[in-house]
């Protein structure tokens, strides 16, 4: 569900009508129910003017709604991100190593996610995958910081405000995708990518101002 969510574009995200909903067998069901024909006379009369069921399914029912999951991905999110924060911001080597490894786990995630969610919308004709705002919460930019905080880590203090330049930029993108929730352009409804990437990139961000706080250069 989540890769899903990730990397379908602005295209699959638009209302659709009846007809292109037709695939669907309940959908195609509902509609056949209102859909009326003229008669002799000219006037509508229905499609259908009785039903009879042959076999009801014993599998599990086709929900009326997609579920939400808004509140359990934010649970995940927050979770995250205040680990990464905690072990930033721990004063020790061993709780910065700890959040120098974390932090390019999910940067090497984000990063290489974002050139997927790049590649797909720029090198190929994948139709779906195009428009995809996605791509400001996993961005490519995030790489850098597979870098950046293994050196910042050291101690390197012109590297360690590279890194936090680079979280800052990264976690500023990912704020800018929250547009994509109202501005036609991008209108892309994925309220539970947003739950759960930006307490991820604040989480980092925070991580890195504190690991640089309480790191003695070198």
């Amino acid at each position: 569900y989540t890769g899903l969510m990730l990397g379908l574009g602005h295209p699959t995200d638009r209302p659709i009508t009846a007809w292109e909903r037709m695939f669907l067998p309940v959908h195609l069901m509902q509609d056949l129910r209102e859909l009326t024909v003229p008669d002799s006379a000219g006037r509508p009369v229905p499609l259908v003017f009785v039903e009879q069921e042959v076999h009801r399914s014993s599998r599990y029912p086709e929900p009326e709604a997609p579920r939400r999951l808004v509140f359990p991905f934010l649970v995940v999110g927050l979770l995250l991100g205040s680990l990464l924060w905690i072990t930033g911001g721990a004063g020790s080597r061993a709780g910065h190593r700890m959040f120098a490894t974390l932090g390019v786990l999910w940067s090497v995630v984000a990063g290489v996610g974002g050139v997927v969610l790049l590649g797909l919308w720029l090198l190929t004709d994948h139709v779906a995958a195009r428009g995809n705002a996605s791509v400001l919460l996993l961005s490519p930019l995030s790489l850098l910081l597979v870098v950046l905080l293994p050196l910042a880590l050291r101690g390197r203090g012109g590297v360690g405000r590279a890194a936090l330049g680079a979280a800052l930029l990264v976690a500023a993108l990912a704020g800018f995708s929250i547009l994509s929730l109202a501005w036609p352009a991008l209108r892309q409804p994925n309220p539970e990518l947003l739950a759960l990437v930006l307490p991820l990139h604040a989480g980092l961000l925070a991580g890195t101002a504190s690991m640089l706080r309480t790191t003695p250069p070198r």
